[in-house]
């Protein structure tokens, strides 16, 4: 308990209140420190979660030993973290800056498609199921009319067809196309033309020689 209020105190609280005497000032010399302060300080942070776990519970005055270190970083006097900066942090951030830069690009991508895609889902879950919700209201608030409407609309439906297929067999027998007779046809009604003349011929003069 001890160990968390100063490190809430002098981790957090004093640092952050002199980086805004810093900003407030435009002091550039103080503000070089504290930025450097905040970067050490975010490293180990993230560290401390591992030595917790895995050296607190055993090593001897490993509580005490965090007090005094975090003192050590945020002193202007001694400097910590310009020396852990500058010394280790620094030339390592220098020399994997590409991969870093690589390697943040890559999640945001991931997680911008993974966002969208979410997004689309849930989307598309909330249509339908507003699109279900707003059909199962109307049928059950009037399902009866709403199906006698159907019903209705089925019934001149057929009829209209019927009436256009009536129509369409009226105009199918006014416009049909006369019937092509063939030449066999042609000469056989010919044929019968000419029988038919030469009898008649023949009567009228059997009536004259009468």
């Amino acid at each position: 308990m001890n160990f968390y209020f100063f490190s809430i105190v002098f981790g957090l609280l004093y640092p952050a209140y002199s980086s805004y005497i810093v900003v407030k000032n435009k002091d550039v010399r103080g503000y070089v420190h504290w930025m450097m302060y905040w970067i050490v300080y975010a490293f180990y942070s993230a560290s401390e979660n591992f030595t917790d776990t895995f050296i607190g519970s055993w090593f001897p005055f490993y509580h005490e030993i965090k007090i005094a270190f975090t003192l050590w970083l945020m002193s202007p006097a001694t400097s910590g973290a310009g020396t852990i900066y500058r010394r280790f942090l620094h030339p390592k951030l220098l020399k994997y800056e590409p991969e870093i830069d690589a390697c943040i690009v890559n999640i945001k991508n991931q997680t911008s498609n993974f966002v969208f895609q979410w997004a689309a889902r849930v989307f598309g879950v909330v249509a339908n199921t507003c699109t279900e919700t707003f059909w199962n209201t109307a049928l059950r608030a009037g399902g009866a009319q709403f199906l006698n409407q159907l019903r209705r609309t089925q019934s001149l439906d057929d009829l209209d067809a019927a009436d256009g297929d009536m129509t369409a067999n009226m105009f199918a027998g006014l416009w049909s196309p006369p019937r092509v007779r063939s030449r066999a046809y042609l000469r056989n009604d010919a044929s019968t033309s000419e029988t038919d003349m030469v009898q008649s011929n023949n009567q009228q003069l059997y009536e004259r020689e009468r």
